[in-house]
């Protein structure tokens, strides 16, 4: 037995003989070609060969010492494994010989066995969700999975879109009560339609062909002061509370999802495609918007009011595009309605011409595109779906809308959700700076970039000829867009504030801003 005194300074030794080594704490970032590396907490990345990297799982956090090899060369070996969260995983099943993997979905394409009993009767080719069995740290470096479900092989109508939902963990399925709170939300819908008033405008509708969840409608005059566009917007909250069920199970799901397969609804179906869907001839609860557009294309005034409307229409983008721009009038556009749209193509236009050219933020080449299936449920073909002058009049028109409800909310001084973008990276305005002035030496030296108006200079100079060369260069520094309680610019979109609230049957964050459009506009606290 050791004394008190030898047990001291045998732990002195220890602790000597361990600050003596290098020893670090980082996370393991495998790569394509087994070996990984460590990146310890001053950023430092150490290299960690094959045997070692065949021990962690991506993300795992370790301890790590680092040598120097008799070539010179520095390298780590694993002391400890101090937290994985690595737990579960999307992927493919391959056979190769006796063995049975899953190989993960994710850029690191990890490749674990999974034990005969732990297969769940998948095949080679099935794509499936998997849970970590044994963590190759504890195991010899060899990791385990167990599959929890088989999604399906290649072959399997729609695969990538249940592919997609699992992985995602997308909801796909109501609470309980649901079918009894939307017969409750039908009777509290007829009382509201009801008890408002009814807006005099005669809106339109323009989508898809094939949308069926219309929350947006429009109306647009001539006057003395330019255009009052009006926008009418699907009004859920109307009927759905704060804290209700299918509040809580829209704020779960965040959007609607649209699928190749078929859209899965952030609200069922026969509220978001039936009930509160803006569709033609049905009086339905809205939001309104007017705004007084001047000659110019600013806004001059906006007024919010909760009204029932009727929209006289349901037109799609390629009968508007086509009247539009080459005259054609499709049997649904009546005279009154011909007349809408002329005039919201006037304002529409001013509104765009009074913004800054922007080729910064703006990718104008950019193509949507639509994918159509075949009986089987694969890809049959790819269509690029052209931008028109149909789609300019919608966005142009929410996106004032948008704006103008921003500045409602901060104008009765209510958080958000507001929508902001502080335009290039805060540790990258010094390399921006001096990339303008080599590249656009005609821009005022003095121009600060973390400004909005120092930033929309920047937009305006890379929209010219000589100032081509900056678009590629400053998109890569720039910020991503955030969203947040308190009010603050949107330097892409050049507005002071800015949020949404145009998409609320299709959209969580929209939806929510409607509560507090609400609150506002029936006196009501804020959530």
């Amino acid at each position: 037995m050791f004394d008190s005194d030898t047990l001291s300074q045998l732990k002195s030794l220890k602790t000597q003989i361990r600050d003596s080594r290098d020893i670090r704490t980082g996370v393991f970032r495998p790569t394509q070609n087994r070996y990984g590396f460590v990146r310890d907490t001053d950023g430092n990345d150490v290299f960690l060969p094959p045997d070692e990297a065949s021990k962690l799982l991506p993300g795992d956090s370790v301890e790590i010492e680092v040598t120097t090899t008799d070539k010179d060369r520095v390298q780590a070996t694993i002391l400890k494994l101090i937290k994985s969260d690595f737990k579960a995983c999307h992927g493919y099943c391959i056979e190769r010989g006796k063995g049975f993997f899953v190989e993960t979905d994710d850029a690191n394409r990890v490749w674990m066995f999974v034990p005969p009993k732990n297969r769940k009767g998948a095949k080679a080719g099935d794509r499936v969700s998997a849970s970590l069995l044994k963590h190759p740290f504890k195991n010899d470096g060899k990791g385990q999975l167990k599959i929890d479900e088989v999604i399906g092989g290649n072959d399997l109508a729609g695969i990538e879109t249940a592919y997609a939902i699992s992985k995602f963990g997308i909801p796909t399925t109501w609470p309980d009560n649901t079918e009894t709170e939307i017969k409750d939300l039908e009777l509290k819908l007829e009382q509201v339609i009801s008890q408002r008033e009814v807006s005099p405008y005669p809106f339109v509708s323009i989508d898809s062909a094939a949308t069926r969840d219309v929350d947006d409608a429009i109306y647009c005059e001539a006057n003395d002061n330019g255009w009052l566009v009006v926008a009418a917007i699907a009004d859920p909250s109307s009927v759905i509370s704060k804290g209700s069920a299918l509040e809580k199970a829209a704020q779960k799901r965040g959007a609607s999802c649209y699928f190749p397969h078929g859209p899965l609804a952030m609200l069922p179906e026969q509220l978001s495609a039936g009930n509160l869907s803006l569709l033609a001839h049905k009086k339905r609860p809205a939001v309104v918007c007017k705004l007084q557009i001047t000659a110019d294309g600013t806004v001059d005034s906006a007024e919010f009011s909760l009204e029932t409307i009727v929209s006289a229409g349901k037109l799609n983008y390629f009968q508007v595009s086509q009247y539009l721009e080459h005259g054609t009038i499709a049997e649904e556009l009546t005279p009154d309605i011909q007349h809408i749209l002329a005039k919201a193509k006037m304002a529409t236009d001013a509104i765009k011409s009074s913004r800054d050219v922007d080729a910064l933020m703006n990718d104008n080449d950019r193509v949507d595109y639509r994918l159509r299936l075949n009986e089987r449920g694969k890809v049959d073909d790819i269509i690029a779906i052209e931008r028109s002058s149909a789609h300019s009049v919608i966005e142009e028109i929410m996106l004032s809308v948008n704006r103008a409800c921003a500045d409602f909310l901060v104008e009765h001084n209510v958080p958000g959700p507001f929508s902001a973008h502080m335009g290039i990276r805060t540790e990258r305005l010094t390399e921006s700076k001096k990339l303008l002035d080599e590249l656009a030496p005609e821009l005022d030296k003095d121009t600060d970039l973390s400004t909005i108006e120092g930033f929309a200079a920047a937009k305006a100079t890379a929209a010219t000829d000589s100032g081509k060369g900056l678009v590629r260069p400053l998109r890569r520094l720039l910020s991503r867009a955030s969203i947040q309680t308190t009010a603050a610019p949107h330097f892409g979109l050049g507005f002071a504030h800015y949020t949404t609230m145009t998409s609320p049957l299709r959209r969580y964050q929209d939806l929510l801003v409607h509560f507090q459009l609400h609150a506002i506009l029936t006196q009501q606290a804020p959530i």
